[in-house]
């Protein structure tokens, strides 16, 4: 996605800003920026913490992780467990990246109560 698709999007939206679109990152640079963040949300099929117990406030600055087609290796398991991520499940499917990227920013966006309707 160009930045005019991203200023599209977002004026379809309603959006007052741009959301931050970083490049594609190796996983110990990615979660090393993510740092920063309140919360650092780490997506795989696996049995884990659910997303509903995982997301915090509104205002809450949020990294999230989706895996690759195949899934995590388990060095970049290991990776996310020493960054303190909190691994969560979008639950029993396995979903294609593209596709569970949109479901968890849907899941974070409406969980964190940044929505003013109901889930």
């Amino acid at each position: 996605m160009d930045w005019g698709e991203m200023r599209e999007a977002a004026e379809q939206s309603g959006r007052a800003l741009l959301p931050q679109l970083d490049p594609p990152l190796a996983l110990p640079a990615a979660l090393a920026l993510a740092s920063s963040a309140e919360r650092i949300l780490f997506c795989r099929p696996e049995p884990s913490g659910r997303i509903d117990d995982a997301v915090g406030h509104p205002k809450q600055r949020v990294a999230l992780f989706i895996g690759p087609e195949g899934g995590w290796t388990a060095e970049e398991l290991a990776l996310a467990a020493a960054a303190d991520v909190h691994f969560l499940s979008l639950g029993k499917r396995i979903l294609r990246a593209e596709t569970a990227a949109i479901a968890a920013c849907a899941a974070v966006y409406c969980l964190s109560g940044a929505w003013n309707g109901s889930c």
